[in-house]
């Protein structure tokens, strides 16, 4: 099956202005967080949280080390876990 996809950053062009934020982002695509995070680096330079279940989704293994990472390229931090569920927090935003 096809299914054709747009990024995230795609989606919010025509939405964000350059001066707007974004308090937060949930992030659940079953296994897929790593390549949504890699579509949203503009829109990660204006999101204050990202909350995202990082369970064992890709054939078993937890997207969280490949997300923490791509996450850290843009100033955000882990701030609360609780089980596969964890925020992290844009520290670049703090005003």
């Amino acid at each position: 099956m096809t299914v054709e996809v747009r990024t995230l950053d795609e989606l919010m062009l025509n939405i964000l202005s350059p001066n707007d934020r974004v308090a937060i982002i949930k992030l659940e695509a079953e296994g897929w967080e790593p390549e949504v995070l890699m579509g949203s680096e503009r829109t990660l330079k204006q999101t204050h949280y990202v909350a995202a279940d990082l369970g064992p989704e890709r054939q078993g293994v937890s997207t969280y080390l490949a997300c923490k990472e791509l996450l850290g390229k843009h100033g955000f931090v882990e701030v609360l876990q609780r089980d596969h569920r964890y925020l992290f927090q844009n520290f670049k935003l703090i005003a």
